[in-house]
């Protein structure tokens, strides 16, 4: 299956919905949500984003169902 790729407008997207502050695109923040306790390769996440509500999940899914982008829940 072929996925598509966070692109800057993506990402633009992204934070003129949720702010800059809950668009996380460093290295570190990447790393710590690259996997967990189960025995799954971890695999670093082009972004990681923060939600506040339900309205902005549901608002993150489309954007990314839209754009062909896996999404994976973290928490």
């Amino acid at each position: 299956m072929d996925y598509g790729q966070v692109t800057p407008e993506v990402l633009e997207h992204l934070v003129s919905l949720l702010g800059a502050d809950a668009v996380a695109t460093g290295m570190s923040d990447r790393e710590n949500h690259a996997g967990d306790e189960s025995t799954h390769a971890s695999v670093v996440p082009d972004v990681v984003v923060y939600p506040a509500s339900t309205d902005h999940v549901s608002k993150v899914v489309g954007i990314a169902s839209a754009n062909r982008i896996p999404v994976t829940p973290y928490g």
